[in-house]
């Protein structure tokens, strides 16, 4: 809470605004992933502070097999990572708690949307989004991961 003088000689109280965010979405696609495939895609969100709203993942089955999922890992870190193994030792955007580990979503159902909301703040500059794909089973899906974002 601010005040405000008044060319008349008053004080106002007045709740101090800040400009607003604009936020924009990064998105990443998996290509098509089969059989036991690993894939880690990230992608730069700028080099200022951010600010992450929501997170959505759509998979596309291409080739539906039963007993077969795909194991993601939504991961954050300073700079870019190429490798499944690089990819999960980043810091993690959802940590879930699974049978595989803490951090991964295992899917199992697709050609849906699946979201989570939140208003998490990373300080700092030089962040990059991405995620850490597995297929299990011998499923083949294209998966494409959305990023909510907006700069400091």
């Amino acid at each position: 809470m601010g005040q405000v003088i008044l060319p008349i000689g008053g004080i106002r109280n007045v709740l101090a605004m800040s400009a607003p965010l604009e936020r924009r979405v990064i998105s990443i696609d998996g290509g098509q992933l089969g059989g036991a495939a690993t894939e880690c895609i990230m992608v730069e969100a700028g080099g200022q502070a951010q600010w992450l709203f929501s997170v959505r993942l759509f998979v596309q089955t291409v080739n539906p097999v039963g007993g077969s999922g795909l194991e993601v890992y939504f991961v954050t870190g300073s700079n870019t990572v190429d490798s499944w193994d690089e990819g999960i030792k980043l810091e993690k955007v959802l940590p879930f708690v699974t049978s595989a580990g803490i951090g991964s979503f295992i899917v199992y159902e697709t050609d849906k949307v699946y979201k989570w909301t939140m208003q998490k703040f990373y300080p700092g500059g030089g962040r990059a989004f991405g995620c850490a794909f597995r297929t299990f089973g011998g499923w083949t899906v294209n998966p494409v991961a959305s990023f909510e974002i907006a700069e400091v």
